[in-house]
């Protein structure tokens, strides 16, 4: 198994702490167990995207969570049946990323970016990771902006946060609402927010 990433700064979007470490493959499987592990990877996409379009963002993130543990062999069953893992995308990384930082799972983010660290074949998708704990951060300010603030206009979180991105802050403040984190109420151009309470 690979060694856990060290050394990595206290202030660096990749220092999360330290998550179990995803399994690593050994790359050694037959052609019936690497269409095993397709398979079971093939259906969790396929349940994430339908928890997506019902807005279930737990399930989204439990079942992305599920993915990042059998990516390692997937990107060996990939190997062993076509020769090469040439996939570039995955709902469970580019979309569960983002999912798992609107709802601040910081134990999601770092078993992301664990996996992506340790499989040299997903070394384009890293930056993803780094993305996912840079928004979850992002998240917490702009919900702690929002909580002081009730009502406050969307095109205003940039004057509270002014070293963020506008157009992130729109993106984050849409997946929020479909999250049910706050509320969105269109004024002029623009939006009010609020938080939404949980119960």
């Amino acid at each position: 198994m690979l060694k856990w990433l060290t050394g990595l700064g206290k202030r660096s979007a990749r220092d999360l702490g330290n998550p179990p470490a995803p399994r690593v493959s050994t790359g050694r499987m037959s052609i019936a167990e690497a269409k095993s592990v397709s398979q079971q990877y093939f259906a969790l996409h396929e349940q994430i995207q339908a928890a997506q379009k019902k807005r279930d963002y737990s399930t989204v993130a439990s079942l992305s969570r599920q993915t990042y543990e059998l990516l390692p062999d997937f990107v060996a069953a990939c190997k062993c049946e076509y020769g090469r893992w040439d996939i570039r995308s995955s709902v469970a990384v580019h979309t569960g990323g983002t999912i798992m930082a609107v709802l601040q799972d910081e134990e999601g983010v770092r078993l992301l970016q664990q996996t992506l660290a340790t499989v040299d074949e997903l070394d384009p998708w890293r930056s993803v990771g780094e993305s996912a704990a840079e928004d979850m951060r992002l998240v917490g300010r702009m919900m702690t902006v929002v909580s002081e603030h009730p009502g406050i206009l969307q095109s205003a979180l940039r004057d509270h946060l002014p070293d963020a991105d506008t157009r992130r802050l729109a993106t984050l403040a849409t997946w929020l609402e479909k999250a049910g984190r706050v509320r969105r109420v269109r004024s002029g151009k623009t939006w009010e927010l609020s938080a939404v309470t949980r119960r």
